[in-house]
């Protein structure tokens, strides 16, 4: 299994630019955001997208040292056992489709405040990374 440490930014109007054509070929997680759910103070889903490169690959688990758990949900808005993406394909996780949701999480979600995530997929390994809450 392969390690490779990608960091998830800020959004999007902040970000640079997509891959280049050399970079296409693996899987890269774009920039992405923390967004805490309203109603509950340490419950926040991760909203970012993902792209396949040439390969078929699978998001199969995700931890993070700040959340006590971390469920996939699906396309359907149900918890998941792995989120697939099609190779050369972009998967973009939003708030009303496929997504990660972190419970449990400690402290407050202060806008600026930056989580570590550890996102393992089924070909490309496990990926590090962290999202932040966006500032107001």
């Amino acid at each position: 299994m392969h390690r490779r440490q990608l960091i998830l930014a800020l959004p999007a109007a902040l970000v640079a630019p997509r891959a280049t054509a050399h970079e296409a070929d693996e899987l890269h997680v774009y920039p992405g955001t923390l967004r805490p759910v309203a109603g509950q103070p340490a419950v926040a889903i991760a909203l970012f997208e993902i792209h396949a490169g040439k390969t078929a690959d699978a998001l199969l688990a995700a931890t993070s040292p700040a959340a006590k758990s971390i469920v996939i949900i699906g396309r359907d808005g149900k918890p998941a056992q792995r989120l697939p993406v099609r190779a050369g394909e972009d998967l973009a996780l939003s708030p009303r489709g496929p997504h990660l949701r972190l419970s449990g999480i400690e402290g407050p979600l202060t806008p600026g405040r930056e989580i570590l995530l550890r996102l393992r997929f089924e070909q490309a390994g496990v990926l590090t990374g962290t999202v932040t809450v966006p500032k107001a």
